[in-house]
């Protein structure tokens, strides 16, 4: 069994409904988001659990809206990250991006370029 079968005992979340619902739940509040990238590993038991998670922070409080499991509890690929938020980008749009923060480690050119036609 993988990681995430051990940690979510074989239940499966599908990220997209689970960020609308929390979203819509909170929307009339939240017109642009600050959202924040990262990656989080720990054990459960024996196994290593590898998560690369995007984050939308409303008030005080920051709220997972999608992430993906890793096989590695190295940096994760440029195309994991871009996957992440173009999920966002599918279900809330670009526009809906305030402000975006990442750890210092997430580098690459495919990366920054990603980025930039983001954002620029």
């Amino acid at each position: 069994m993988n990681a995430s079968g051990v940690f979510l005992k074989g239940q499966g979340i599908d990220s997209e409904l689970f960020s609308k619902a929390l979203i819509s739940s909170i929307w009339e509040q939240v017109s642009k988001m600050h959202l924040m990238l990262d990656g989080t590993n720990w054990k459960f038991g024996t196994q290593n659990i590898n998560c690369l998670v995007l984050a939308v922070k409303v008030g005080k409080i920051t709220f997972p809206l999608f992430w993906s499991m890793l096989d590695h509890q190295e940096n994760s690929h440029p195309q994991a990250r871009i996957s992440l938020l173009n999920q966002f980008k599918e279900i809330f749009g670009g526009d809906k991006i305030l402000s975006f923060s990442a750890d210092r480690d997430f580098v690459g050119k495919d990366w920054i370029t990603y980025l930039c036609d983001l954002f620029v």
